[in-house]
């Protein structure tokens, strides 16, 4: 893990009873930082194995896309920047129990600095799963 920030992720279902189209959540946060960090920019995806889990087109998400720069220092607003993105998960009678193996695993790639002096962190992390994920699996 980088010295300069703290990096998490964390990882929920948001089941719909009503429409029985259930969705996961994923969010990467970036918080506690020990630098200044000029225009930061996160990105993550998620194992490939995902694709048969989700129904998206796609499994890649950033903030590059921004209309505004986000500069973290120690102690100033904003204290944190998080990027989240919630998928469509597949019926569960759709979904084999060897594609969930990797469902914990987010890539993620922070770059930071002017852009003459660009910085980019490479991260694999395990995101944390809300007890309502953890019940959801056991299926």
């Amino acid at each position: 893990m980088p010295g300069e920030y703290h990096l998490a992720a964390t990882v929920d279902v948001n089941p719909d009873r009503e429409s029985g189209v259930d969705g996961i959540t994923y969010e990467v946060m970036i918080d506690e930082v020990r630098m200044p960090m000029m225009n930061v920019i996160q990105t993550f995806t998620l194992d490939p194995d995902m694709f048969q889990v989700i129904d998206a087109a796609e499994l890649f998400h950033s903030n590059v896309g921004n209309t505004y720069e986000t500069t973290l220092r120690p102690g100033k607003e904003p204290l944190g920047l998080g990027l989240s993105r919630s998928y469509v998960l597949r019926p569960k009678s759709e979904i084999s129990a060897e594609y969930l193996q990797n469902y914990t695993d987010v890539y993620v790639k922070i770059s930071y600095g002017p852009e003459d002096q660009r910085k980019e962190d490479y991260i694999h992390l395990q995101a944390k799963p809300s007890s309502r994920m953890i019940e959801y699996m056991k299926f």
